[in-house]
């Protein structure tokens, strides 16, 4: 097996296991693992990661190293960097569970605010009906700075019954109004810029969650087996090469390509030991290779929040 992972928050429940041996530079597998987590839900909002040399300490690589890797995941929003205090998890919003108990308690809060503020019972009760009997959106939007990478995301929600489509962050910012009235489905990354350049945007987001099942398939091949990944968008693949490279290091040989590069992974689906794709990609390479595996890219968590903006309206303010 790989060399043990190395815990990388305080809680110590996520863990980072880096390929020394690979072509991919530690940086880089520090700044995707990282998001993968955040994305997850494993590494939460406003947590705080532990500083460079610690970081860098429990890792066995230079300080330099993690903190090129802090200062990328800053530029990406993946992470807040306060001089003399630390790095902490930017989600876009926190992605903490409330429970039962912890919705009462919101709901308590909020009404003694309220009646504190001079407003009556009947008013309260008012505003929370034209709430409640508002309608929902009726369909949901998915935005990422990749289109393609919202492709394959409108596509698997779909596939779960949710009217979804697509579409790139830069159009949707050129224009806001093709948003207005629907859910706007997006990573944690992209909530804040869409609510400050679209103040009527009613947002869902949603994270990956790669299923366990692939990660066993993946430590279940042979030393010098062959992986094949193929997708539709371009942002799919580093992901899956860190994934792959984290688990086996480089006793696996792995091989990321586009799905419209037909020409060069086409001769590679039929020897390799494992093929790995996404929903969209996934009936061209199932022609050539019917036992690839679909690599779903959200889960559970993100289908019922998405599932939940969908049932539930916007606040009045929100609403055109």
């Amino acid at each position: 097996m790989w060399p043990p992972p190395a815990i990388i928050c305080d809680h110590g429940t996520v863990d980072l296991a880096l390929n020394r041996r690979g072509s991919i530079p530690l940086r880089d597998q520090i700044v995707a693992q990282v998001e993968m987590r955040i994305l997850a839900g494993d590494l939460r909002h406003g947590e705080k990661l532990p500083s460079v040399r610690e970081l860098a300490a429990r890792l066995r690589v230079h300080p330099r190293t993690v903190h090129a890797a802090y200062r990328q995941l800053q530029t990406n929003e993946n992470l807040t960097l306060q001089p003399g205090s630390g790095a902490y998890v930017r989600r876009g919003q926190s992605g903490q569970r409330r429970t039962r108990e912890g919705l009462e308690e919101m709901i308590g809060a909020l009404l003694s605010e309220a009646l504190g503020s001079g407003l009556s019972l009947h008013q309260i009760r008012c505003a929370a009906r034209r709430w409640l009997d508002a309608d929902p959106p009726q369909r949901a939007v998915v935005v990422d700075t990749c289109p393609r990478t919202a492709e394959i995301l409108a596509v698997e929600l779909r596939g779960q019954g949710l009217p979804c489509e697509a579409q790139g962050l830069a159009d949707a910012l050129a224009r806001p109004c093709s948003l207005a009235g629907v859910l706007v489905v997006c990573l944690p990354f992209h909530v804040s810029k869409l609510q400050a350049l679209i103040p009527q945007c009613q947002t869902a987001t949603v994270g990956l969650e790669i299923a366990g099942e692939h990660g066993q398939a993946i430590l279940d091949l042979p030393t010098l087996a062959r992986v094949l990944m193929v997708s539709h968008s371009p942002r799919v693949p580093p992901y899956a090469s860190t994934i792959v490279r984290s688990l086996r290091g480089d006793d696996v040989e792995l091989f990321c390509h586009l799905a419209d590069e037909t020409g060069q992974w086409a001769p590679l689906a039929t020897s390799a030991h494992l093929v790995l794709t996404d929903v969209v990609a996934a009936a061209e390479v199932r022609r050539r290779r019917p036992d690839a595996r679909v690599l779903s890219l959200l889960g559970p968590r993100s289908y019922a929040s998405v599932r939940a903006g969908l049932t539930f309206p916007p606040p009045p303010s929100l609403r055109t």
